[in-house]
């Protein structure tokens, strides 16, 4: 049975660049790693985009898994509103595996 991860958002900094644009670096915490086993794979989208299909993500991370938490962070994001989604892939396979009824078996988050 697949286990929910828990994101918290540790920051998101605001930092003055030369110019009239301002960029902000986001970092998210993920709770509920259950192994150090595989990656942990994040996908970050902006405003507008087809979440949580993968291929329309703004920003991709991928952190080594690590028993009970692990952290990410997106550096020079433009303002705006953002949502992310994410899996645990114990085996490395790249992909979310799931049962016969399409129930996630690996953690996932959002």
């Amino acid at each position: 049975m697949s286990r929910r991860l828990m994101i918290t958002l540790l920051a998101l900094a605001p930092c003055a660049i030369s110019g009239a644009a301002h960029a902000a670096d986001l970092t998210i915490r993920i709770e509920g790693v259950r192994s150090a086993a595989g990656t942990v794979d994040i996908a970050l989208f902006a405003k507008g985009a087809r979440f949580p299909d993968p291929a329309s993500a703004h920003k991709l991370q991928r952190v080594t898994a690590k028993r009970g938490s692990v952290t990410a962070s997106f550096t020079g994001l433009a303002s705006g509103q953002y949502a992310v989604a994410l899996f645990h892939d114990e085996n490395g396979n790249r992909k979310l595996d799931t049962n016969l009824l399409g129930v996630p078996k690996e953690g996932i988050g959002f």
